[in-house]
Order: C-alpha cells, then sequence, then structure tokens
C-alpha cells in the first residue's frame, strides 16, 4: 500500500509526464549532448591532423619533432559542453518543473480537498519535493548514459571503470545543484500571490546565477583579455605569472567572489576537475581531486541545505499556495 508521501510523489511524476514540458527540454538536453560530444571530436581530430602536419613540415625542413606537443586524448574532457547545457538549460528544465508542481494545485484550487485527507502540509511538500527529485534523478541519469555511451562510440575508446565513477560523482553534483533551482522555484511559486511573478523572480535569479556572476567574473579576469590567453600571448613563465597576480591579489578576491557567489560556478569548477576538462586534474585520482575541490563541494551542499529548509519553512505556513 502506499502511502501518501509517495502518492504525492507519484502524481507530480505522472504529471510531469503528461505535460511534455519535461519530456521536451530533458530530450532537447540528451540530443545537445551527443552534438557537443560529436563537436569535441571533430575538433580532436582537427588538432591530430594540425600536428601531424606540423611534424612532417619539421621532418621536411630536418628539425626535431620533440618541440611539439602530442595531442592528448582524454574520453571525459569531450563533456566540457555538456556540463555547461546541464548548468544552463538544465537549470532552467528544474525552474520549470519546481514552478509548475506549485502552480497546477493552486490554479485547481484543489489544496483545501486534498488537505481534507489526513495528510500533514510538511508531507504534501515533501511529497512534492521527492516527485521533483525522482523527475531530476532520472534526468540526470539519462544525462550520464548519453554521455558515457556518446564518447564511447564516438571516441571508439570504452571508458574505464574509474572514468566511469568520475562520471557519477559528476553526476551527482549535477542533481544537487538543479535540486537548488528546483526547490527556488517551488518556494517562489508557493509564496508569491501572482504565479507569473514568481515565475519571472525565479527566472530573474536564473538569470543573475547562471549568466552575469559568472560572466563577470570570467570578464574581469586578466588572462582573459586577449584571445588565446594574456599570459600565452605574453610568453610569461608561470613564475612570472605568479609574480603578476601576486601584484593583484585584491583585484582577485574580487574577481573570485563575484565568481563564487553563484552555485553555477562550484558546480562548474567540481565537475571540471572531476572529469579532467582542466588539464591539471587530467589523470589524477578522485581521492585527491575531492581533497582539493572541497570547498565547492561544501558550498553546493550548503545552499542546498539552505534551500530545502527555506522551502519547508515558508511552504508550511499559511502563504498563498493554501489558499482557496
Amino acid at each position: 500500500m502506499k502511502t501518501p508521501l509517495l502518492t504525492i510523489a507519484g502524481k507530480e511524476i505522472r504529471d510531469a509526464f503528461r505535460e511534455k514540458t519535461f519530456l521536451i527540454l530533458g530530450s532537447a538536453l540528451a540530443v545537445l549532448v551527443v552534438v557537443s560530444v560529436l563537436t569535441a571530436s571533430f575538433k580532436f581530430h582537427d588538432e591530430v591532423a594540425l600536428y601531424q602536419q606540423a611534424v612532417d613540415q619539421l621532418k621536411a625542413a630536418g628539425q626535431p619533432t620533440d618541440i611539439l606537443t602530442i595531442p592528448q586524448y582524454s574520453p571525459l574532457q569531450m563533456l566540457r559542453a555538456s556540463i555547461e547545457y546541464i548548468e544552463i538549460i538544465g537549470a532552467v528544465l528544474a525552474i520549470v518543473l519546481g514552478y509548475l508542481s506549485v502552480a497546477r494545485e493552486r490554479r485547481s484550487r484543489a489544496l483545501p480537498l486534498v488537505l481534507t485527507r489526513p495528510i500533514s502540509r510538511a508531507r504534501f511538500v515533501s511529497g512534492k519535493i521527492l516527485g521533483g527529485a525522482i523527475l531530476l534523478s532520472a534526468l540526470v541519469a539519462v544525462f550520464a548514459v548519453f554521455a558515457g555511451a556518446a564518447v564511447t562510440l564516438i571516441g571508439s575508446v570504452p571508458l574505464s571503470g574509474a572514468e566511469i565513477v568520475k562520471l557519477c560523482v559528476a553526476a551527482v553534483a549535477a542533481l544537487v545543484y538543479l535540486m537548488i533551482f528546483f526547490l527556488i522555484s517551488l518556494t517562489l511559486a508557493g509564496i508569491v500571490r501572482n504565479l507569473p511573478t514568481a515565475l519571472i523572480l525565479a527566472l530573474v535569479l536564473w538569470v543573475l546565477f547562471v549568466l552575469v556572476l559568472p560572466q563577470i567574473g570570467d570578464t574581469m579576469d586578466v588572462d582573459n583579455q586577449v584571445p588565446g590567453g594574456l599570459f600565452n600571448s605574453l610568453h610569461l613563465s608561470k613564475d612570472a605569472e605568479h609574480a603578476v597576480t601576486g601584484q593583484l591579489q585584491f583585484y582577485e578576491w574580487i574577481r573570485n567572489a563575484t565568481e563564487v557567489a553563484s552555485p553555477t560556478k562550484h558546480l562548474e569548477r567540481f565537475d571540471f576537475a572531476v572529469l579532467g576538462i582542466k588539464d591539471i586534474y587530467n589523470g589524477r585520482p578522485l581521492a585527491a581531486i575531492l581533497a582539493e575541490r572541497w570547498d565547492n563541494i561544501t558550498v553546493l551542499a550548503a545552499v542546498f541545505t539552505a534551500a530545502i529548509a527555506t522551502t519547508y519553512y515558508t511552504l508550511i505556513k499559511k502563504t498563498p499556495i493554501w489558499r482557496n
């Protein structure tokens, strides 16, 4: 026999599939993942072709070829764009799910009838959250499967056990990130009197966290002022690079503080490290990466905890969600 919690969660899942929004956005995300891996594969093949061309030219000129850097293939590095799609499109999908979860109840004015049943407000809200968590878990699982399959089939190199574990860890971090936006949207749809206003506020926060704050941080980065990197264009060594940034400590602190105010940046830094998208983490053991990126894990967990606590605190009170 189903408990009220599972009954509400099941209704959330059925409603999401009935309205087709979840399927449409989820399918679009899966297609984008495959396309992004295919594009990354073409780019890598171009790099290999350019390397081989340079080798042939050096050999013809009688020059040594060891001055060239051989392109290194890393399957998980092909997922850079896929993570960015999760950050942007996945967050929109989470917002839509959270909004519709409450909006359909408020529009139908069915809550007073629901509450005549032996079910508390806390359990009702828990059912909503559980339903959203199951839907987003399914989305992330599909993302991970499609990403792993695309990398294996397109790259013709199967993922190792360690790489599969890293992909799963990155997927769990993505789920926590998506749940943050789901809870924000769910809460706003429950406490704001006007439903369209609630959706607009959720999307404003999405623009701020996903687009504005990370972009401000990237724009302020000294090394990003020149295409290809300022330090590379000046042919500075790492020591010289650190010496320059050392003179800009306060500026760098402001820039970094702007970036880390966004949970999106924490997900990006964590997943880019785990998947080896950042070269300095490529090939390193997962335990060492987790130890180094503990701050990103902590912030994502703290924001998620604050979001779920706020959702319970606000929605269990007498807010517009409970009014007929």
